[in-house]
């Protein structure tokens, strides 16, 4: 069972809090010390350092020993401050308070990460009765020192509340992160099916369009089925992620393109200029091939009968830009038909998911000119 993080932060706070207060106590250990049993004094020491310890290593020591600390360090200071009159061998008593004392208002707050609140409390109390108890055990009786010690001593018990509302506070501040990371692993998740879904939408008038305009106009049955084939097996893995996927260089870009524009049976001419030595993401590059042969069968389609395809480097040195031209009567982007949707998702939209952008212009002496770009 793990340690939540309200609970190691506060621990922590306390430790160190601890330390700090033992600090301030170590003139009277020294000067009490030769009068104490030395059995009680090396406990005292171990109680000490096992605080140090939780102070210094509070972040990153395991579950169980976090525990064990917060457990041990309470259990041996009741330990102390109940024999502390038995093991001290002055003639004073009367008139000594314990150096160990000092360490109670952080000791009396480990409790609560233990336990319930109300009964962190209750231990609280019963440890601030002990050192006057142990008066009563060892020394015959209650010391006047002790009967008015005693009732400021209850003071501490503030800090019992203060670090049970902390405590409270930051549970609550978790509890809402934990759920605003769960209502935005849901967003990512309903992000994630939309865009499998625009991708299945695309590849659909992609591959599916085609193949059917390619049936209607083909007399070879064994071909059409091949080609029907093909389409069901890419719709099959559509939209279906692939984290582990390598970059993928320039050149190899240049070659998926040359093979995805040139698949459909057009004739297209393909140049590479002035690419560097560079990769970029596979997610960019499948969307840069698809995105070409996709606008290269919308040229065939509604354009002429010359296609160019030429990539090279753009204009940041480490992006890629794609033009496709054909000598066809052109169009006008901003008067495209909403149910275009080769261009609007196709194209365009797979870019821009995958960091790219698409620019649809006239090319030099008439036609459409496409630029695919990445990154955007």
């Amino acid at each position: 069972m793990s340690v939540d993080a309200s609970r190691r932060s506060v621990g922590l706070l306390i430790s160190l809090g601890g330390v700090l207060l033992i600090a301030g106590r170590i003139p009277s250990a020294l000067a009490q010390t030769p009068y104490f049993a030395p059995s009680w004094t090396v406990t005292a020491l171990a109680c000490v350092g096992l605080l140090v310890a939780l102070a210094g290593f509070g972040r990153t020591l395991p579950g169980p020993a976090l525990r064990f600390g917060w457990a041990a360090v309470p259990a041996l200071a009741w330990l102390l401050l109940f024999t502390w009159a038995g093991a001290y061998g002055g003639a004073d008593l009367a008139d000594v308070d314990p150096w160990f004392r000092g360490l109670v208002p952080a000791v009396l707050c480990y409790p609560l990460l233990l336990v319930r609140p109300w009964a962190a409390f209750g231990l609280a109390v019963g440890l601030t009765l002990t050192p006057p108890l142990s008066t009563m055990v060892f020394a015959g009786g209650l010391t006047p020192r002790f009967a008015t010690d005693t009732v400021m001593h209850f003071g501490n018990l503030m800090f019992v509340g203060i670090i049970a509302g902390v405590l409270a506070r930051l549970r609550h501040l978790e509890a809402q992160e934990a759920a605003a990371q769960r209502q935005r692993a849901l967003e990512l998740a309903a992000q994630a099916s939309a865009e499998r879904q625009l991708a299945v939408a695309r590849l659909v008038h992609d591959e599916v369009l085609s193949t059917l305009v390619g049936a209607l106009q083909s007399d070879g049955a064994p071909m059409v089925r091949q080609a029907a084939e093909q389409a069901l097996s890419r719709l099959r893995t559509a939209g279906v992620a692939h984290p582990g996927a390598e970059p993928v260089t320039f050149g190899q870009v240049t070659q998926l393109v040359t093979e995805a524009v040139r698949a459909g049976g057009v004739a297209v001419e393909v140049a590479a200029e002035n690419l560097p030595d560079a990769e970029l993401p596979r997610v960019a590059a499948d969307a840069l091939v698809q995105a070409s042969a996709e606008a290269v069968r919308n040229a065939a389609r509604h354009g002429g009968a010359r296609v160019r395809v030429t990539i090279s480097s753009a204009e940041d040195p480490g992006g890629l830009r794609i033009r496709i031209e054909d000598d066809g009567p052109g169009f006008d982007p901003a008067g495209l038909p909403p149910d275009r949707l080769g261009v609007r998702q196709s194209i365009d939209g797979r870019l821009q998911a995958a960091g790219g952008r698409a620019g649809f212009g006239q090319a030099p002496g008439g036609g459409t000119r496409v630029d695919l770009r990445w990154p955007a």
